[in-house]
């Protein structure tokens, strides 16, 4: 294998592993408040816990990564994100969980972040970047499909808390591609120039934009259940869905350069809208609706956030802000299942899905305003 192949496959491997529990967040989640007997505000701190170490090690990564081996740091992220992982499936009570599974944010996120940066400084960002976010979702959709069959009906919440180390730990015969130190920024011509406060709202953008999708995805197997759809039925549409994101992901690799960055965005947005719209209709006799929204919801996540991550990297002429849109997606998913919580539990699911919605749309005005800054 050559070089730049191998590093390549190690960035979407150390993607898939940091992207794996997002990926099976409801899943998660209800297992979680099933084992723990949870209220849904106490269940969406449980993803917001994750997401809130994801954030603070990514945050960490915009200092260390210039000037620490980024192979050390990554098999030491894969050491301790593990052994707190497995830890997460051990636990007797909510608070060691919690303890637990903020540590494996931390961990899993400097994954990520290793990955992210490998990808943003090889060519042919776009293309990649779509492909990294089809990958997360076809190994995402593999375990929403094998877990609750295989797994969970056996092992319950600690099989899965179990599962998530071993997909870890199949990175290891691809760690030494893993640069030690960052790869060379491929510059933008004169034409290419960027502002400064572009680039920050595309990050601001960025984390909005995932918010308001992670307000959606976290409760959309609560909001099936709500509805009386059985588990099983709920798991195997979730990980159906993740086929959707997988199209989306793969069309703004091989599509969004020709439509351009604002189109793209708003092909984004209307699917999201659509699938708001199928959630907030259901009833218990229409499970094609749900199947019809998490599909829409998937697709959209598949295509819009390789979007905006694209357009961050190509904005990013210093090649230092790349890592950051890690973090901007972290807060997002921490904003998003406790807030997901709270709305649920204070107005019920409609009220959830309507503050996803205006967050989201907030997220594509800021985007879009970006874009059209670097055209000055």
């Amino acid at each position: 294998m050559s070089s730049q192949r191998g590093i390549i496959t190690e960035a979407f491997a150390l993607s898939i592993v940091g992207a794996a529990f997002f990926n099976i967040l409801p899943l998660y989640l209800g297992a979680a408040q099933d084992h723990f007997a949870l209220s849904l505000v106490q269940t969406g701190y449980v993803g917001s816990a994750f997401f809130m170490g994801y954030t603070i090690a990514t945050c960490l990564a915009f200092f260390w990564m210039p000037r620490l081996d980024w192979r050390k740091m990554t098999l030491f992220a894969l050491g301790l994100g593990s052994l707190a992982m497995a830890a997460t499936g051990f636990a007797d009570s909510p608070t060691e969980l919690l303890i637990a599974i903020i540590i494996a944010g931390g961990s899993y996120a400097t994954l990520y972040g290793v990955g992210t940066a490998m990808i943003g400084g090889l060519p042919n960002e776009t293309r990649n970047f779509g492909w990294k976010i089809a990958l997360e979702a076809i190994f995402g959709g593999a375990l929403l499909i094998s877990l609750p069959i295989l797994i969970v009906p056996t092992y319950g919440f600690m099989g899965i808390s179990l599962t998530l180390v071993v997909v870890g730990l199949l990175v290891l015969p691809l760690f030494h591609y893993t640069p030690r130190q960052p790869l060379e920024k491929v510059q933008m011509s004169a034409s290419q120039s960027t502002s400064g406060v572009s680039v920050w709202l595309l990050l601001i953008a960025l984390l909005l934009f995932f918010t308001g999708e992670t307000i959606a995805w976290s409760f959309v197997e609560r909001v099936g259940d709500h509805h009386g759809f059985d588990t099983e039925s709920i798991g195997v549409v979730l990980a159906v869905s993740l086929g959707f994101a997988v199209a989306g992901s793969l069309t703004e690799a091989y599509g969004a350069a020709r439509i351009g960055q604002v189109t793209s965005l708003l092909v984004s947005a209307l699917t999201f809208f659509l699938a708001l719209i199928c959630f907030v209709n259901l009833d218990a006799s229409a499970f094609s609706l749900f199947t019809i929204g998490a599909c829409l919801a998937n697709f959209s996540i598949g295509f819009g956030l390789p979007t905006l991550v694209a357009i961050c990297a190509h904005y990013d002429v210093s090649g230092k802000f790349i890592v950051l849109t890690v973090p901007a997606i972290g807060i997002g998913a921490v904003l998003g299942p406790a807030l997901a919580g709270l709305a649920t539990q204070a107005g019920g699911f409609t009220i959830m899905l309507v503050m996803a919605g205006l967050i989201f749309s907030v997220s594509i005005i800021l985007a879009i305003t970006g874009i059209q800054q670097n055209g000055k």
